[in-house]
């Protein structure tokens, strides 16, 4: 057993007042925004904060979902068009004619304002001159007057056929996401068809198929959810998106500085022998005591070493020692010269706990980010859960594995082609007041359909924290992972009548 020892606290350390996150120098920002001039807040952190928008009150930012300060008050609505119920309900209401007046008035080049809850999508002449993540509170996605988008991939099924799950419905409060794509993948196999993966994106089912069958026969409906059916075809990497506004990054435009003797942190570039990454959390094991620095395992598919900035022998910073294929994630074991804290995430938030299946967020309406060498802050809006049909399984259907994912929107506001190096990076929840999200890290960036960033997939970590991994907290214990108890899994099966 490795025995758990306190890291020597920095000038830097949260305890002192003077403390601020780490910041990359300043020819590093200079030369990514060069390479994104187009991008509004792929780059914009703290270091170079967008003016503030006298429109947000305190009341309205602290009783709406909690995003980056900065980009709230980018914001140039002064009303909310939604509504927070009750935690994972929310109500959407369309525009006043006094706010839509308001609208055309912020935007005179907007030709179409199309409300498709949770996303407002608006079709301009010209792009505005400062396009806002977020118009009156609603996630917001800017396109010319010749694009088209469909939030939704697939096509709806026949509403006469029978609901496969009517005796059993959807129930938010009582099952996870997650849960409910299970029951749907088992419902899809017993009534003789061969699902690839079931996602809840945006509050919708989408069921993924392997075979063509014709849409009429399946339901309208599935455990009361209105699901999008695709035949044949994959729901994601083949859709045929525009991706207005992103460029292409200038080549060499990437954070290589040695971190080393101010001492390493997330969001730092790593790399093997052949391939680069993005370095991420520092773990350690409740049970043994072990610590591991946390990084995307197919960056080292060819090595077990591993190194920063790059791959100068006297550069290595450590060994891999545990590796997850199914989650896309490795665990590292750095060397003892090697300084690596968790207190800064670059311009990120502060990652703080592991998120399991468990965690209950609200998709459509939480904000997520990263911060690379190769892309400076980006974030990310949650929309829901994939569950996948893993590809090197056989046999019956109740034989089969799946792979869980959360699933994450770009919003049309990054770099669009992001390099390879992103790998790795981390997506945590912003500073929030509520404990369940504060810092909450849902996975590590893995993949995005059509290698483009539309919709980026990271694994859910129920293996990596089952094992009794979680976040160093800065003084060099241990966080927390967000999980449940057995007996609270069991009361939860009782009260559904349920195993999936």
């Amino acid at each position: 057993m490795e025995t758990p020892t306190k890291p020597q606290m920095s000038m830097h350390s949260p305890m002192s007042v003077q403390w601020t996150p780490k910041r990359r120098p300043l020819k590093i920002l200079s030369a990514l925004r060069k390479g994104a001039k187009s991008a509004p807040y792929a780059y914009n952190g703290w270091y170079l904060k967008t003016q503030k928008s006298v429109n947000v009150s305190p009341l309205d930012v602290k009783s709406t979902p909690s995003v980056r300060r900065n980009i709230v008050q980018d914001d140039p609505m002064p009303f909310s068009l939604v509504e927070m119920i009750r935690p994972k309900k929310v109500k959407y209401r369309l525009p006043t004619k006094q706010e839509m007046a308001l609208l055309h008035t912020t935007f005179p080049t907007a030709i179409t304002f199309r409300f498709e809850f949770p996303l407002l999508i608006i079709h301009c002449k010209e792009p505005p001159e400062k396009i806002p993540l977020t118009v009156g509170r609603v996630a917001a996605i800017f396109l010319s007057d010749k694009e088209n988008y469909h939030p939704f991939p697939g096509t709806v099924g026949n509403p006469r056929n029978p609901d496969w799950l009517a005796d059993d419905p959807y129930d938010s409060e009582a099952e996870t996401e997650l849960t409910f794509c299970s029951r749907v993948f088992r419902a899809c196999n017993v009534n003789g068809f061969k699902p690839v993966s079931v996602s809840l994106y945006l509050g919708t089912l989408i069921l993924e198929l392997k075979e063509y069958v014709p849409t009429n026969k399946f339901p309208g409906k599935i455990g009361g959810v209105v699901p999008y059916y695709c035949n044949g075809v994959s729901a994601w990497s083949s859709r045929n998106v525009p991706q207005s506004r992103l460029i292409d990054p200038e080549g060499g435009n990437e954070d290589t500085s040695n971190y080393t003797s101010s001492g390493l942190n997330p969001g730092v570039r790593i790399c093997g022998h052949k391939y680069a990454g993005t370095s991420g959390l520092i773990v350690r094991n409740r049970s043994t005591g072990e610590r591991r620095l946390m990084v995307a395992e197919h960056v080292f598919k060819d090595t077990d070493e591993v190194f920063h900035p790059t791959t100068k022998l006297e550069n290595r910073i450590g060994t891999i020692t545990h590796r997850y294929p199914a989650l896309d994630v490795a665990l590292v074991r750095l060397d003892e010269s090697v300084n690596y804290l968790n207190e800064s995430y670059f311009d990120a938030p502060q990652c703080k706990r592991l998120v399991t299946s468990r965690y209950e967020g609200t998709a459509g309406q939480e904000w997520f980010y990263l911060d690379s060498g190769y892309t400076g802050l980006v974030p990310f809006l949650w929309t829901g859960v994939r569950m996948e049909l893993r590809e090197d399984i056989t046999g019956p259907f109740h034989e089969l594995k799946y792979d869980a994912q959360y699933i994450f929107l770009a919003m049309h506001i990054n770099v669009g082609r992001l390099p390879n190096g992103v790998c790795g990076s981390l997506l945590v929840h912003d500073e929030t007041d509520d404990p369940v999200s504060d810092g909450a890290v849902l996975g590590l960036f893995s993949w995005g359909d059509q290698n483009v960033v539309e919709n980026l997939f990271v694994a859910v970590l129920d293996p990596l924290v089952d094992e009794g991994w979680e976040v160093e907290s800065v003084d060099g214990g241990v966080g927390s992972a967000m999980e449940v108890t057995e007996g609270e899994i069991s009361a939860q099966g009782e009260q559904k009548g349920k195993g999936t």
